[in-house]
């Protein structure tokens, strides 16, 4: 995997406005947010929101920088980290907007009527859910990805593949 710079202020943006808006938001969902925003971002206007650079990985698309990207968000106070209990008693991670304040300049209205769709579409959707949507998009299929299979693991999607 490619390694990125944690300095794309859109990418920051991009994050911080998913995790404000989606209900729970773990670093699955967000990923996969991500994902289905810049995909959907690229099927009309050949560019995504992020700089993101998905891999397909055991989970679906992963770029290994969101971690980085939400320890700065951690850091800079504008992202929260919380523990919860799933129902089987098993701990999780989510996210949560500490400054309703963070900046948007970098969003366009095409890039946040993306987002939006995104998020209506999939609000109330958790992590397994969104997982299985990804794997039926144009890109995954076309790395013959599947839950039920580990091929292509670490491959690059294309976002461009019809």
């Amino acid at each position: 995997m490619e390694s990125i710079s944690v300095n794309d202020e859109k990418t920051r943006q991009l994050l911080s406005y998913l995790i404000d808006k989606h209900k729970i938001v773990t670093i699955a969902s967000l990923m996969k947010l991500c994902y289905l925003s810049d995909l959907l971002s690229y099927q009309e206007s050949k560019q995504q929101i992020s700089k993101f650079n998905y891999v397909h990985w055991y989970t679906g698309p992963y770029d290994k920088s969101v971690t980085d990207y939400l320890f700065e968000l951690v850091k800079d106070g504008t992202v929260k980290v919380e523990i919860d209990y799933a129902l089987d008693g098993s701990e999780y991670t989510r996210y949560s907007i500490s400054n309703k304040n963070y900046k948007k300049d970098k969003l366009t209205q095409a890039d946040i009527n993306n987002i939006e769709a995104v998020l209506y579409s999939l609000r109330d959707y958790g992590s397994k859910a969104l997982v299985e949507v990804t794997y039926k998009t144009k890109p995954m299929r076309a790395l013959d990805a599947s839950l039920e299979n580990s091929r292509n693991i670490g491959k690059k999607l294309e976002l461009s593949t019809k």
